[in-house]
């Protein structure tokens, strides 16, 4: 991602933002303010992020100044993962 974008995300202000990973090996590093997989800045409405078991690996790695390396949106986002023991989080 560039300096406050995620390595895989949606943008800031959306009204439905998702991510959904369903297959493969994923490595998602965030730029130096953000997560590295994410779903918007503050004024995102619902921005969910759904990991299925069915992927190989995940790897989201946050950038230097951020908080998590995945983030769900700010308004009534959620996380779910259904299998952590193959999300790495940096």
């Amino acid at each position: 991602g560039g300096e406050r974008g995620a390595g895989i995300g949606t943008g800031s202000r959306g009204l439905c933002n998702g991510i959904t990973i369903y297959s493969g090996t994923v490595t998602a590093i965030g730029g130096e303010y953000a997560a590295g997989i994410g779903t918007g800045l503050p004024g995102t409405i619902t921005g969910n992020i759904f990991i299925s078991a069915d992927i190989t690996s995940v790897t989201a790695t946050k950038g230097e100044y951020a908080a998590e390396s995945i983030k769900a949106g700010t308004s009534g986002g959620e996380i779910r993962i259904e299998d952590p023991t193959k999300v790495t989080q940096n």
